[in-house]
C-alpha cells in the first residue's frame, strides 16, 4: 500500500485482508512491491530478492486464496476446523433454534437468553446462585391475565374499526398470540389487534371490493348480509397474502424496508391515522347511522346529521371516558399505586359495568342505544378462506401495502421498548414472526395481526419474564369465547368507541410539528404540563417537512394514501441527498496537518497552487453531474490570482465510486484543464475502506491513470506534500518534460517481472517535504 505517507499506495492483485495476515507486513501489500519501488536494483536481483523474504510470490498468494477460499474447498474442511460462522450454518439444531427462538427460551426459562438477560438472580448478585422459576413464572401469568383481560374490550373494539363482527377481534387476539409466542423475540411485545393496521385493512378491503360499509357497521338486530360475508372472506384471504408477503421478505432478507418510513413520517402517519379513527368511531359515540368515508365526508355527514344525535349514547360514551382516564389516574397515583396488587383493569371495569346498566335498564330498547348484540359462542374450527385467482389480484396491492405497514408499525414498536430493556430483537426474525401470525390467523379467522403501543407498555411495566405469558392471555380470551359471550350481547358500542379514543392518547404526537409537549409534573405522577420544546421546522426542516405530509396525506387522503406519500417523499429525499451530498472546500490550520472546511474555520488557510475539496458521499452515476458543478464553480470563484496546478481530493466520507463517475472525474480535469488550470494533476486523499479494492479497480478500468498515474494516498497532508514536491520537480525540468502527454510525473517508468518497461508509474523517494 504505502509506507504510511512516503509513497503512494499501488494495488494489490490479491485479496487485501489474506495478503496482510499472511505477508505480514501490516498494510495488504506485498515486501516485493514495497522493496521494489524503494531500490534501483534490476530486474534479476530484485526476484531473488523476493523469494529469500517471502514464501509465495504475489501471484501464488492469489492462487492460493482462489482455491481455500471456493465454496467446493471449504465443503471439504471438517465441520470442527471451519469458521464459526460456517459451523452455524450447518448447525441444523441451531438454525431450528433461530427459526424458533421458543426452544432457547423455555429450557433456560429466567435465565439469560439470546435475545434477553433473564431475572433468575439474587437481587444484587448476578453471579450468585440462581432462585426458583416460580417468581418468573408469577410475573408472567400476572401479565398474561391482566393482557388477556385487556384484550376482550380492545380486541372487540379494533375488530370493529378492521369492518369485521366484534367476534373476530377476539379470534385475533388467541390463536396469533401463541404463534408470537413460538417464533418472536420480543418478550415485551403485545401481539394481536392494532388500531392503525385495524383502520387500513377495513379501507383496503372496501376499496378492493366497491363496498361503502363493512360488517362492525351493521345494527345488532340486522342479519348478516352477503357483502359482509365477503367482507369477511376477503380480509382472511388478505391475512393469509399478507404471511406470504412476509416470507419472501424474510427469505429474501428485506428488513431494510422499514428504514423508507423513518421516525418523523411515522410519527405523522401514526397522529393521521388516530385523526381518521377518531372521526370513524364519532358515528358510534355519538349514536348515529351514517356510511363510513373519509375524514371529510365523515364530519359533512356529522354535521348533516346533527339533529339525530342519541343523547343516552353519548352519555354513555362521555361517562365511560371519564371513568377510564380517572381509572388509569388512580393507579399511577403515588399514594394508591403501591398498596395495589395488580393495576385496576380500567377498560374491563367500564365493560362490565356498561353490560349491567344497559342490560338491566333495556337502554337498546327504550334509549335506542346501540349494543353490540350476539355473538357466536364457541370457537370456529380452523380452515383456509375461499381463494379465488381473481380476489387475489385484487387484493395484491393492499396485501403489500398492509404488510410493509404492519410490519415498520411492529418492528418500531419492538425496538423502542428493547432500547429501553436492553433487548436484542431480531428485525429478520420479526418477520418470520409475523409471517407465522399471519398464516396461523388466516385459518382461524382473524385479522391482520400486528404489534400494540399499549399492550407492550403494560407488559413492559408488569416485567413479564418471557413470551410465556401471551399463553395466559390466549387462555383468558378463549375462556370469553366459550364461556361469556353471551353476556357480551349489551355491551354499548359507545364504550368500544371511548376505549379506542383513549388508547389513540399515546399515537397521537404533534411535537415534531407544533413544538409543545404535555410532560409528567415532576413533583406529582398524576399531573401533567405543558412544556415547549424545540419543533423539527428549527432542527431540520426536511424532516419537519416529512411529518407534514404524512399527516396531511394520511388524514384527508386515507391511510394508503399517506403511506404511498410518506414512502415516496422519503424516496426521494434520499435520491436527493445522495445525489447532491455536502461538499466544502478544505484549508489547513497553521502547525498542523489538519485540513478543515474554510468556511467553519476562519484561521484556516489554502495552500497556494493547491485546491483541497471535501465530497461527502458516494461518487456515482446519481451525483456525477453535482460533483462537476460543485468543483467547478470553486475553480471560477477563485479570487486569491494564484495559478493552481493541483487538486486533492478528500474522498475519506466517499465510500464507492462507479464508472459513470471516474469518467466524469476525467472530463472535469480536461476541462479545467484546457479552461483555468493547464497542467493541473489530481491526487486523493484519505483512499481506504472500499476504495482501498473496489475504487482503483474502477479507476483503473475507467482508464483514470492515464491521464494521472498512482494518484492514491492515505491521508490529505500526504497527497498535499506530494502534490508540491512534485510540481516543484517538474518547474526544475520542465524543459525535458514529456511534451506529448501534457502532463508530467515526478517518477520513474515500472519494469514488469519480465523486463518489459510497463505504462504503471512508480515515484521516486520524493524530497524534503515542502514548507507547509
Amino acid at each position: 500500500m504505502a509506507d504510511e505517507e512516503g509513497t503512494p499506495m499501488k494495488k494489490s492483485t490479491s485479496n487485501n485482508s489474506l495478503l496482510q495476515s499472511m505477508m505480514g507486513n501490516g498494510n495488504g501489500y506485498s515486501e516485493v512491491t514495497i522493496n521494489r519501488a524503494g531500490s534501483g536494483s534490476n530486474d534479476q536481483d530484485y526476484l531473488e530478492s523476493a523469494h529469500k523474504t517471502m514464501l509465495y510470490t504475489t501471484d501464488e498468494m492469489e492462487v492460493r486464496f482462489e482455491k481455500s477460499s471456493s465454496p467446493k474447498h471449504r465443503a471439504k474442511i471438517p465441520v470442527d476446523q471451519r469458521k464459526p460462522e460456517e459451523q452455524d450454518a450447518v448447525n441444523w439444531k441451531l438454525q431450528l433454534k433461530n427459526m424458533l427462538p421458543i426452544l432457547d427460551w423455555a429450557s433456560n426459562y429466567g435465565k439469560d437468553t439470546k435475545y434477553y438477560k433473564g431475572t433468575r438472580h439474587k437481587d444484587g448478585d448476578q453471579e450468585g446462585e440462581y432462585v426458583g422459576w416460580k417468581d418468573c413464572l408469577r410475573r408472567d401469568v400476572l401479565a398474561g391475565v391482566v393482557i388477556g383481560i385487556m384484550l376482550v374490550p380492545q380486541g372487540m373494539a379494533y375488530g370493529m374499526l378492521a369492518g369485521l363482527p366484534p367476534v373476530y377481534g377476539l379470534y385475533t387476539s388467541m390463536w396469533t398470540l401463541i404463534a408470537y409466542m413460538v417464533t418472536g423475540t420480543c418478550r415485551f411485545l403485545g401481539p394481536g389487534v392494532n388500531a392503525p393496521i385495524s383502520l387500513l385493512v377495513a379501507d383496503a378491503v372496501q376499496g378492493a371490493l366497491g363496498l361503502t360499509t363493512g360488517c362492525g357497521d351493521i345494527p345488532a338486530d340486522v342479519t348478516m348480509t352477503d357483502d359482509c360475508q365477503d367482507f369477511i372472506d376477503a380480509s382472511l384471504l388478505l391475512c393469509l397474502m399478507v404471511g406470504v408477503m412476509y416470507i419472501i421478505l424474510a427469505v429474501f432478507r428485506l428488513g431494510i424496508v422499514t428504514a423508507l418510513m423513518p421516525k418523523p413520517a411515522l410519527s405523522g402517519f401514526t397522529t393521521g391515522a388516530s385523526m381518521i379513527i377518531i372521526s370513524s368511531n364519532m358515528k358510534f359515540f355519538l349514536g348515529l347511522d351514517i356510511p363510513r368515508g373519509s375524514f371529510v365526508e365523515t364530519w359533512v355527514s356529522i354535521f348533516w346529521n346533527i339533529g339525530e344525535i342519541r343523547g343516552a349514547t353519548v352519555m354513555i360514551g362521555i361517562i365511560s371516558l371519564c371513568m377510564l382516564r380517572g381509572i388509569q389516574i388512580l393507579n399511577r397515583h403515588p399514594k394508591v399505586k403501591p398498596h395495589l396488587f395488580i393495576p385496576i383493569p380500567e377498560q374491563l371495569v367500564v365493560l362490565l359495568l356498561s353490560i349491567i346498566i344497559v342490560g338491566f335498564a333495556r337502554m337498546d330498547k327504550h334509549f335506542f342505544v346501540d349494543v353490540v348484540g350476539e355473538i357466536p359462542s364457541g370457537l370456529k374450527a380452523p380452515e383456509l378462506p375461499p381463494i379465488s385467482m381473481e380476489r387475489i389480484s385484487v387484493l395484491m396491492s393492499p396485501a403489500i401495502t398492509v404488510a410493509l405497514v404492519t410490519y415498520i408499525l411492529t418492528i418500531n414498536v419492538a425496538k423502542a421498548v428493547a432500547a429501553k430493556a436492553n433487548l436484542n430483537v431480531d428485525a429478520n426474525q420479526e418477520l418470520v414472526s409475523l409471517a407465522a401470525q399471519s398464516l396461523v390467523g388466516a385459518v382461524t379467522h382473524s385479522c391482520v395481526p400486528s404489534g400494540s403501543f399499549s399492550r407492550t407498555a403494560l407488559i413492559q411495566l408488569m416485567d413479564a419474564e418471557s413470551l410465556l405469558h401471551n399463553m395466559f392471555s390466549c387462555i383468558v380470551v378463549g375462556f370469553v369465547c366459550l364461556v361469556l359471550t353471551e353476556q357480551l350481547y349489551y355491551l354499548p358500542k359507545s364504550v368500544l368507541a371511548a376505549i379506542i379514543f383513549l388508547a389513540l392518547r399515546n399515537m397521537i404526537d404533534t411535537t415534531p410539528c407544533f413544538g409543545v409537549k404535555g410532560v409528567k409534573d415532576p413533583e406529582d405522577d398524576t399531573k401533567w404540563k405543558v412544556k415547549p420544546v424545540p419543533s423539527l421546522w428549527k432542527v431540520s426542516k426536511s424532516e419537519w417537512f416529512q411529518w407534514v405530509v404524512a399527516f396531511l396525506f394520511t388524514t384527508f387522503m386515507g391511510v394508503t394514501g399517506g403511506i404511498f406519500a410518506s414512502i415516496g417523499l422519503s424516496l426521494a429525499l434520499l435520491l436527493k441527498t445522495a445525489s447532491h451530498p455536502n461538499t466544502a472546500v478544505l484549508g489547513q490550520l497553521d502547525g498542523t496537518q489538519t485540513f478543515v472546511p474554510m468556511k467553519l474555520y476562519g484561521q484556516a488557510k489554502e495552500i497556494p497552487g493547491v485546491k483541497v475539496f471535501r465530497y461527502d458521499g458516494p461518487i456515482t452515476f446519481a451525483s456525477k453531474d453535482w460533483f462537476e458543478t460543485k468543483v467547478i464553480k470553486m475553480f471560477m470563484q477563485d479570487i486569491s490570482g494564484t495559478k493552481v496546478h493541483s487538486l486533492v481530493l478528500d474522498v475519506g466520507s466517499v465510500g464507492s465510486i462507479d464508472t459513470s463517475a471516474a469518467t466524469a472525474i476525467k472530463l472535469v480535469v480536461e476541462e479545467l484543464r484546457r479552461s483555468v488550470a493547464p497542467g493541473l494533476k489530481v491526487y486523493f486523499g484519505n483512499w481506504r475502506g472500499n476504495m482501498d479494492d473496489v475504487g482503483i479497480s474502477v479507476m483503473e478500468f475507467s482508464k483514470f491513470e492515464q491521464i494521472v498515474p498512482q494518484p492514491y494516498y492515505l491521508t490529505i497532508h500526504a497527497a498535499v506534500e506530494h502534490a508540491i514536491a512534485n510540481f516543484e520537480e517538474a518547474e526544475a525540468t520542465k524543459d525535458v518534460g514529456d511534451e506529448e502527454s501534457g502532463l508530467e510525473v515526478g517518477g520513474a517508468p515500472s519494469i514488469d517481472q519480465d523486463g518489459v518497461e510497463g505504462t504503471e508509474m512508480v515515484p521516486v523517494a520524493p524530497p524534503a517535504p515542502a514548507d507547509l
